[in-house]
């Protein structure tokens, strides 16, 4: 078992190694290219798998004037805010991500869905916002009807009853 450790540890080396030339060859592309939308958003995204957040949001911020890659770009801005625990501006940003969403995107909107009832959940536990943790319940049942075994809805399905039902109760 402890070879598996060593080759565990040394998968993870190399692919932290990877992530930081691939970066670095992004911002490079980036630099030279300094208009190509799709360029910020690429690296936007590979920032973002690096838990680069804050970085990763100045570059999406931008990529969204970008028509083709709108949503998915809003998608990942709406995730970084949520991992700088901003849950204002991820709740505004999966909203307007949604508005603008074509009919047939299902997965995509599955996603952005579950984004806005996470950082819902996020601003009421912070907040104690009885409204945001009820439209976040009502999400989560919306999600579970279409597709009860996506992601960990079952479980946050519970976990946000009982939100709802301790800040209704005021305890």
């Amino acid at each position: 078992a402890e070879g598996n450790g060593a080759a565990s540890a040394a998968a993870e080396a190399a692919k932290k190694e990877y992530l930081a030339l691939e970066l670095e060859e992004l911002r490079l592309r980036v630099e030279n290219y300094p208009t190509d939308l799709g360029m910020k958003f690429d690296l936007g995204k590979r920032l973002f798998d690096a838990g680069e957040y804050e970085e990763a949001i100045g570059l999406l911020q931008e990529a969204k004037a970008e028509v083709k890659n709108r949503n998915k770009v809003l998608s990942y801005l709406g995730q970084s805010f949520y991992h700088i625990q901003f849950f204002d501006g991820a709740v505004e940003t999966f909203r307007q991500a949604l508005e603008g969403l074509p009919g047939g995107e299902q997965e995509l909107g599955m996603e952005l869905k579950y984004g806005l009832m996470v950082a819902l959940q996020g601003r009421a536990e912070e907040s104690g916002s009885v409204e945001d943790a009820e439209e976040a319940h009502r999400l989560v049942s919306q999600i579970a009807i279409q597709q009860f075994n996506y992601r960990d809805v079952r479980q946050r399905r519970e976990t946000l009853k009982a939100l709802v039902a301790r800040l209704k109760g005021g305890s």
